[in-house]
């Protein structure tokens, strides 16, 4: 994956999950109308589950995302339907 710059000011909205809050502003400063709730449905990253023995929290699938690359494409892939790559 590679970087893309985005020269307009991004304001992430504030969310227990960094991509859904990061990709939701940077998304909005481009101009696509969206928020956190589409972002986590469309990309699926909603849709994932980990939660660690013992214990839960909203930032369980963040472990999940990074452990298996293919899991991570599928939601970069997921995301770029919302009109933005």
């Amino acid at each position: 994956m590679g970087g893309k710059v985005i020269s307009r000011k991004v304001v992430c909205p504030r969310c227990w999950l960094s991509y859904t809050g990061t990709v939701a502003g940077s998304l909005g400063a481009l101009g696509v109308d969206c928020d956190i709730v589409d972002v986590g449905g469309y990309s699926g990253y909603a849709f994932i589950i980990n939660v660690p023995k013992g214990e839960t929290d909203p930032s369980g699938p963040t472990a999940f995302m990074f452990e298996y690359d293919f899991v991570r494409d599928q939601i970069v892939k997921g995301t770029e339907s919302l009109g933005r790559k």
